[in-house]
């Protein structure tokens, strides 16, 4: 079985990912800097990126403000007509104008013109360590990535673990590249976790003071300013200099007019925990999902390859491996 081919362009995305939790400004300054690096390189004709995401819009669970992405279009070349190119047709050498071979194999060229600065690409961002980098071509049909590994089971620690040795092993395979889990970091988030005996202690419920602590973080819309046919809202909450950090968050009063001030600290348990990137599902089974491209070897080797690496691991009973992809597509077409 072989890869489905690509369509060529002379075009190609990088997906550019951070440490989850990395602030705009940062990731901004970031793929500046991958940008000049990328402009540098041989054969590049331009380039246009965007970073973070829109909230409304419906993105994967993987991007955020740590995320970006830049299209690399190359040069556009046009054969001089006065030049010939030698070329061995069977047993003959013969001559032919460069623009008539340019038309002949123009797409293969192409092709390898644009593997080419995907690897220099690689080369040149090899040394940022906190930078991960996807590459990917544009897509004319909805066919899925060359291959995609599924690893079923239930326990979600299980499945991260099994998922990033999964992802460090095909990582060694020669000739597959962009391996990436689609359980990725996920997002730091502050956990409250309230004492009841204490808050019925002082005479309050975990339900005011819950929503009392959210208005004063995220702030309460309390009234709309009007001007001609605009409204704009009036948003309150604590000032940003009390709730910079999990400290000041301690130090809220959850109990504002009473006699004696009570602190957030002195009712409730604060963490600072990391919160799952997503939960995803096939055939009703949790599952973490491992991508890549091929690139040199046929679809079929590639397969036997990943199938030898994976049966190294070791993968408890309740857990399944299945390799799909455009694999899977292929065996389902034949």
């Amino acid at each position: 079985l072989r890869q489905f081919p690509q369509v060529h362009q002379g075009e190609f995305n990088v997906d550019i990912g951070l440490p989850v939790g990395t602030p705009l400004e940062m990731t901004d300054e970031t793929l500046k800097l991958i940008e000049s690096r990328i402009m540098e390189a041989y054969d590049v004709g331009g380039i246009s990126s965007a970073i973070g995401v829109d909230k409304t819009d419906v993105t994967s669970s993987d991007q955020g403000e740590h995320t970006g992405v830049i299209s690399v279009v190359l040069q556009e070349i046009v054969p001089d007509e006065n030049v010939n190119i030698f070329v061995r047709w069977g047993r003959d050498l013969v001559t032919l104008p460069a623009r008539i071979w340019g038309g002949i194999r123009g797409e293969s060229v192409l092709a390898q013109r644009e593997d080419e600065l995907m690897a220099n690409l690689r080369d040149r961002l090899s040394d940022l360590p906190q930078v991960k980098a996807d590459f990917s071509r544009p897509a004319l049909f909805s066919f899925k990535t060359p291959v995609e590994v599924e690893i079923r089971g239930y326990d979600l620690p299980i499945l991260t673990l099994l998922g990033r040795e999964a992802e460090r092993v095909m990582g060694n395979i020669s000739g597959l590249y962009d391996v990436k889990s689609s359980l990725q970091r996920g997002n730091p988030e502050v956990q409250i976790v309230y004492n009841r005996d204490l808050l019925a202690k002082y005479n309050l419920n975990v339900r005011s003071v819950a929503l009392l602590v959210r208005e004063k973080v995220q702030g309460n819309v309390v009234t709309r300013f009007r001007e001609a046919d605009r409204r704009i809202d009036v948003l309150v909450r604590v000032d940003e200099s009390d709730r910079a950090g999990v400290s000041d968050l301690r130090r809220l009063v959850v109990n504002p007019g009473r006699q004696v001030p009570i602190r957030l600290s002195s009712v409730a348990a604060i963490e600072v925990h990391e919160g799952p990137s997503e939960i995803r599902r096939i055939d009703q089974q949790r599952a973490v999902l491992i991508t890549a491209n091929v690139s040199g070897v046929d679809l079929g080797t590639m397969t036997a390859m990943i199938q030898q690496v994976l049966e190294t691991m070791e993968v408890p009973q309740d857990v399944s491996m299945v390799i799909g992809g455009q694999n899977k597509e292929m065996e389902t077409s034949l």
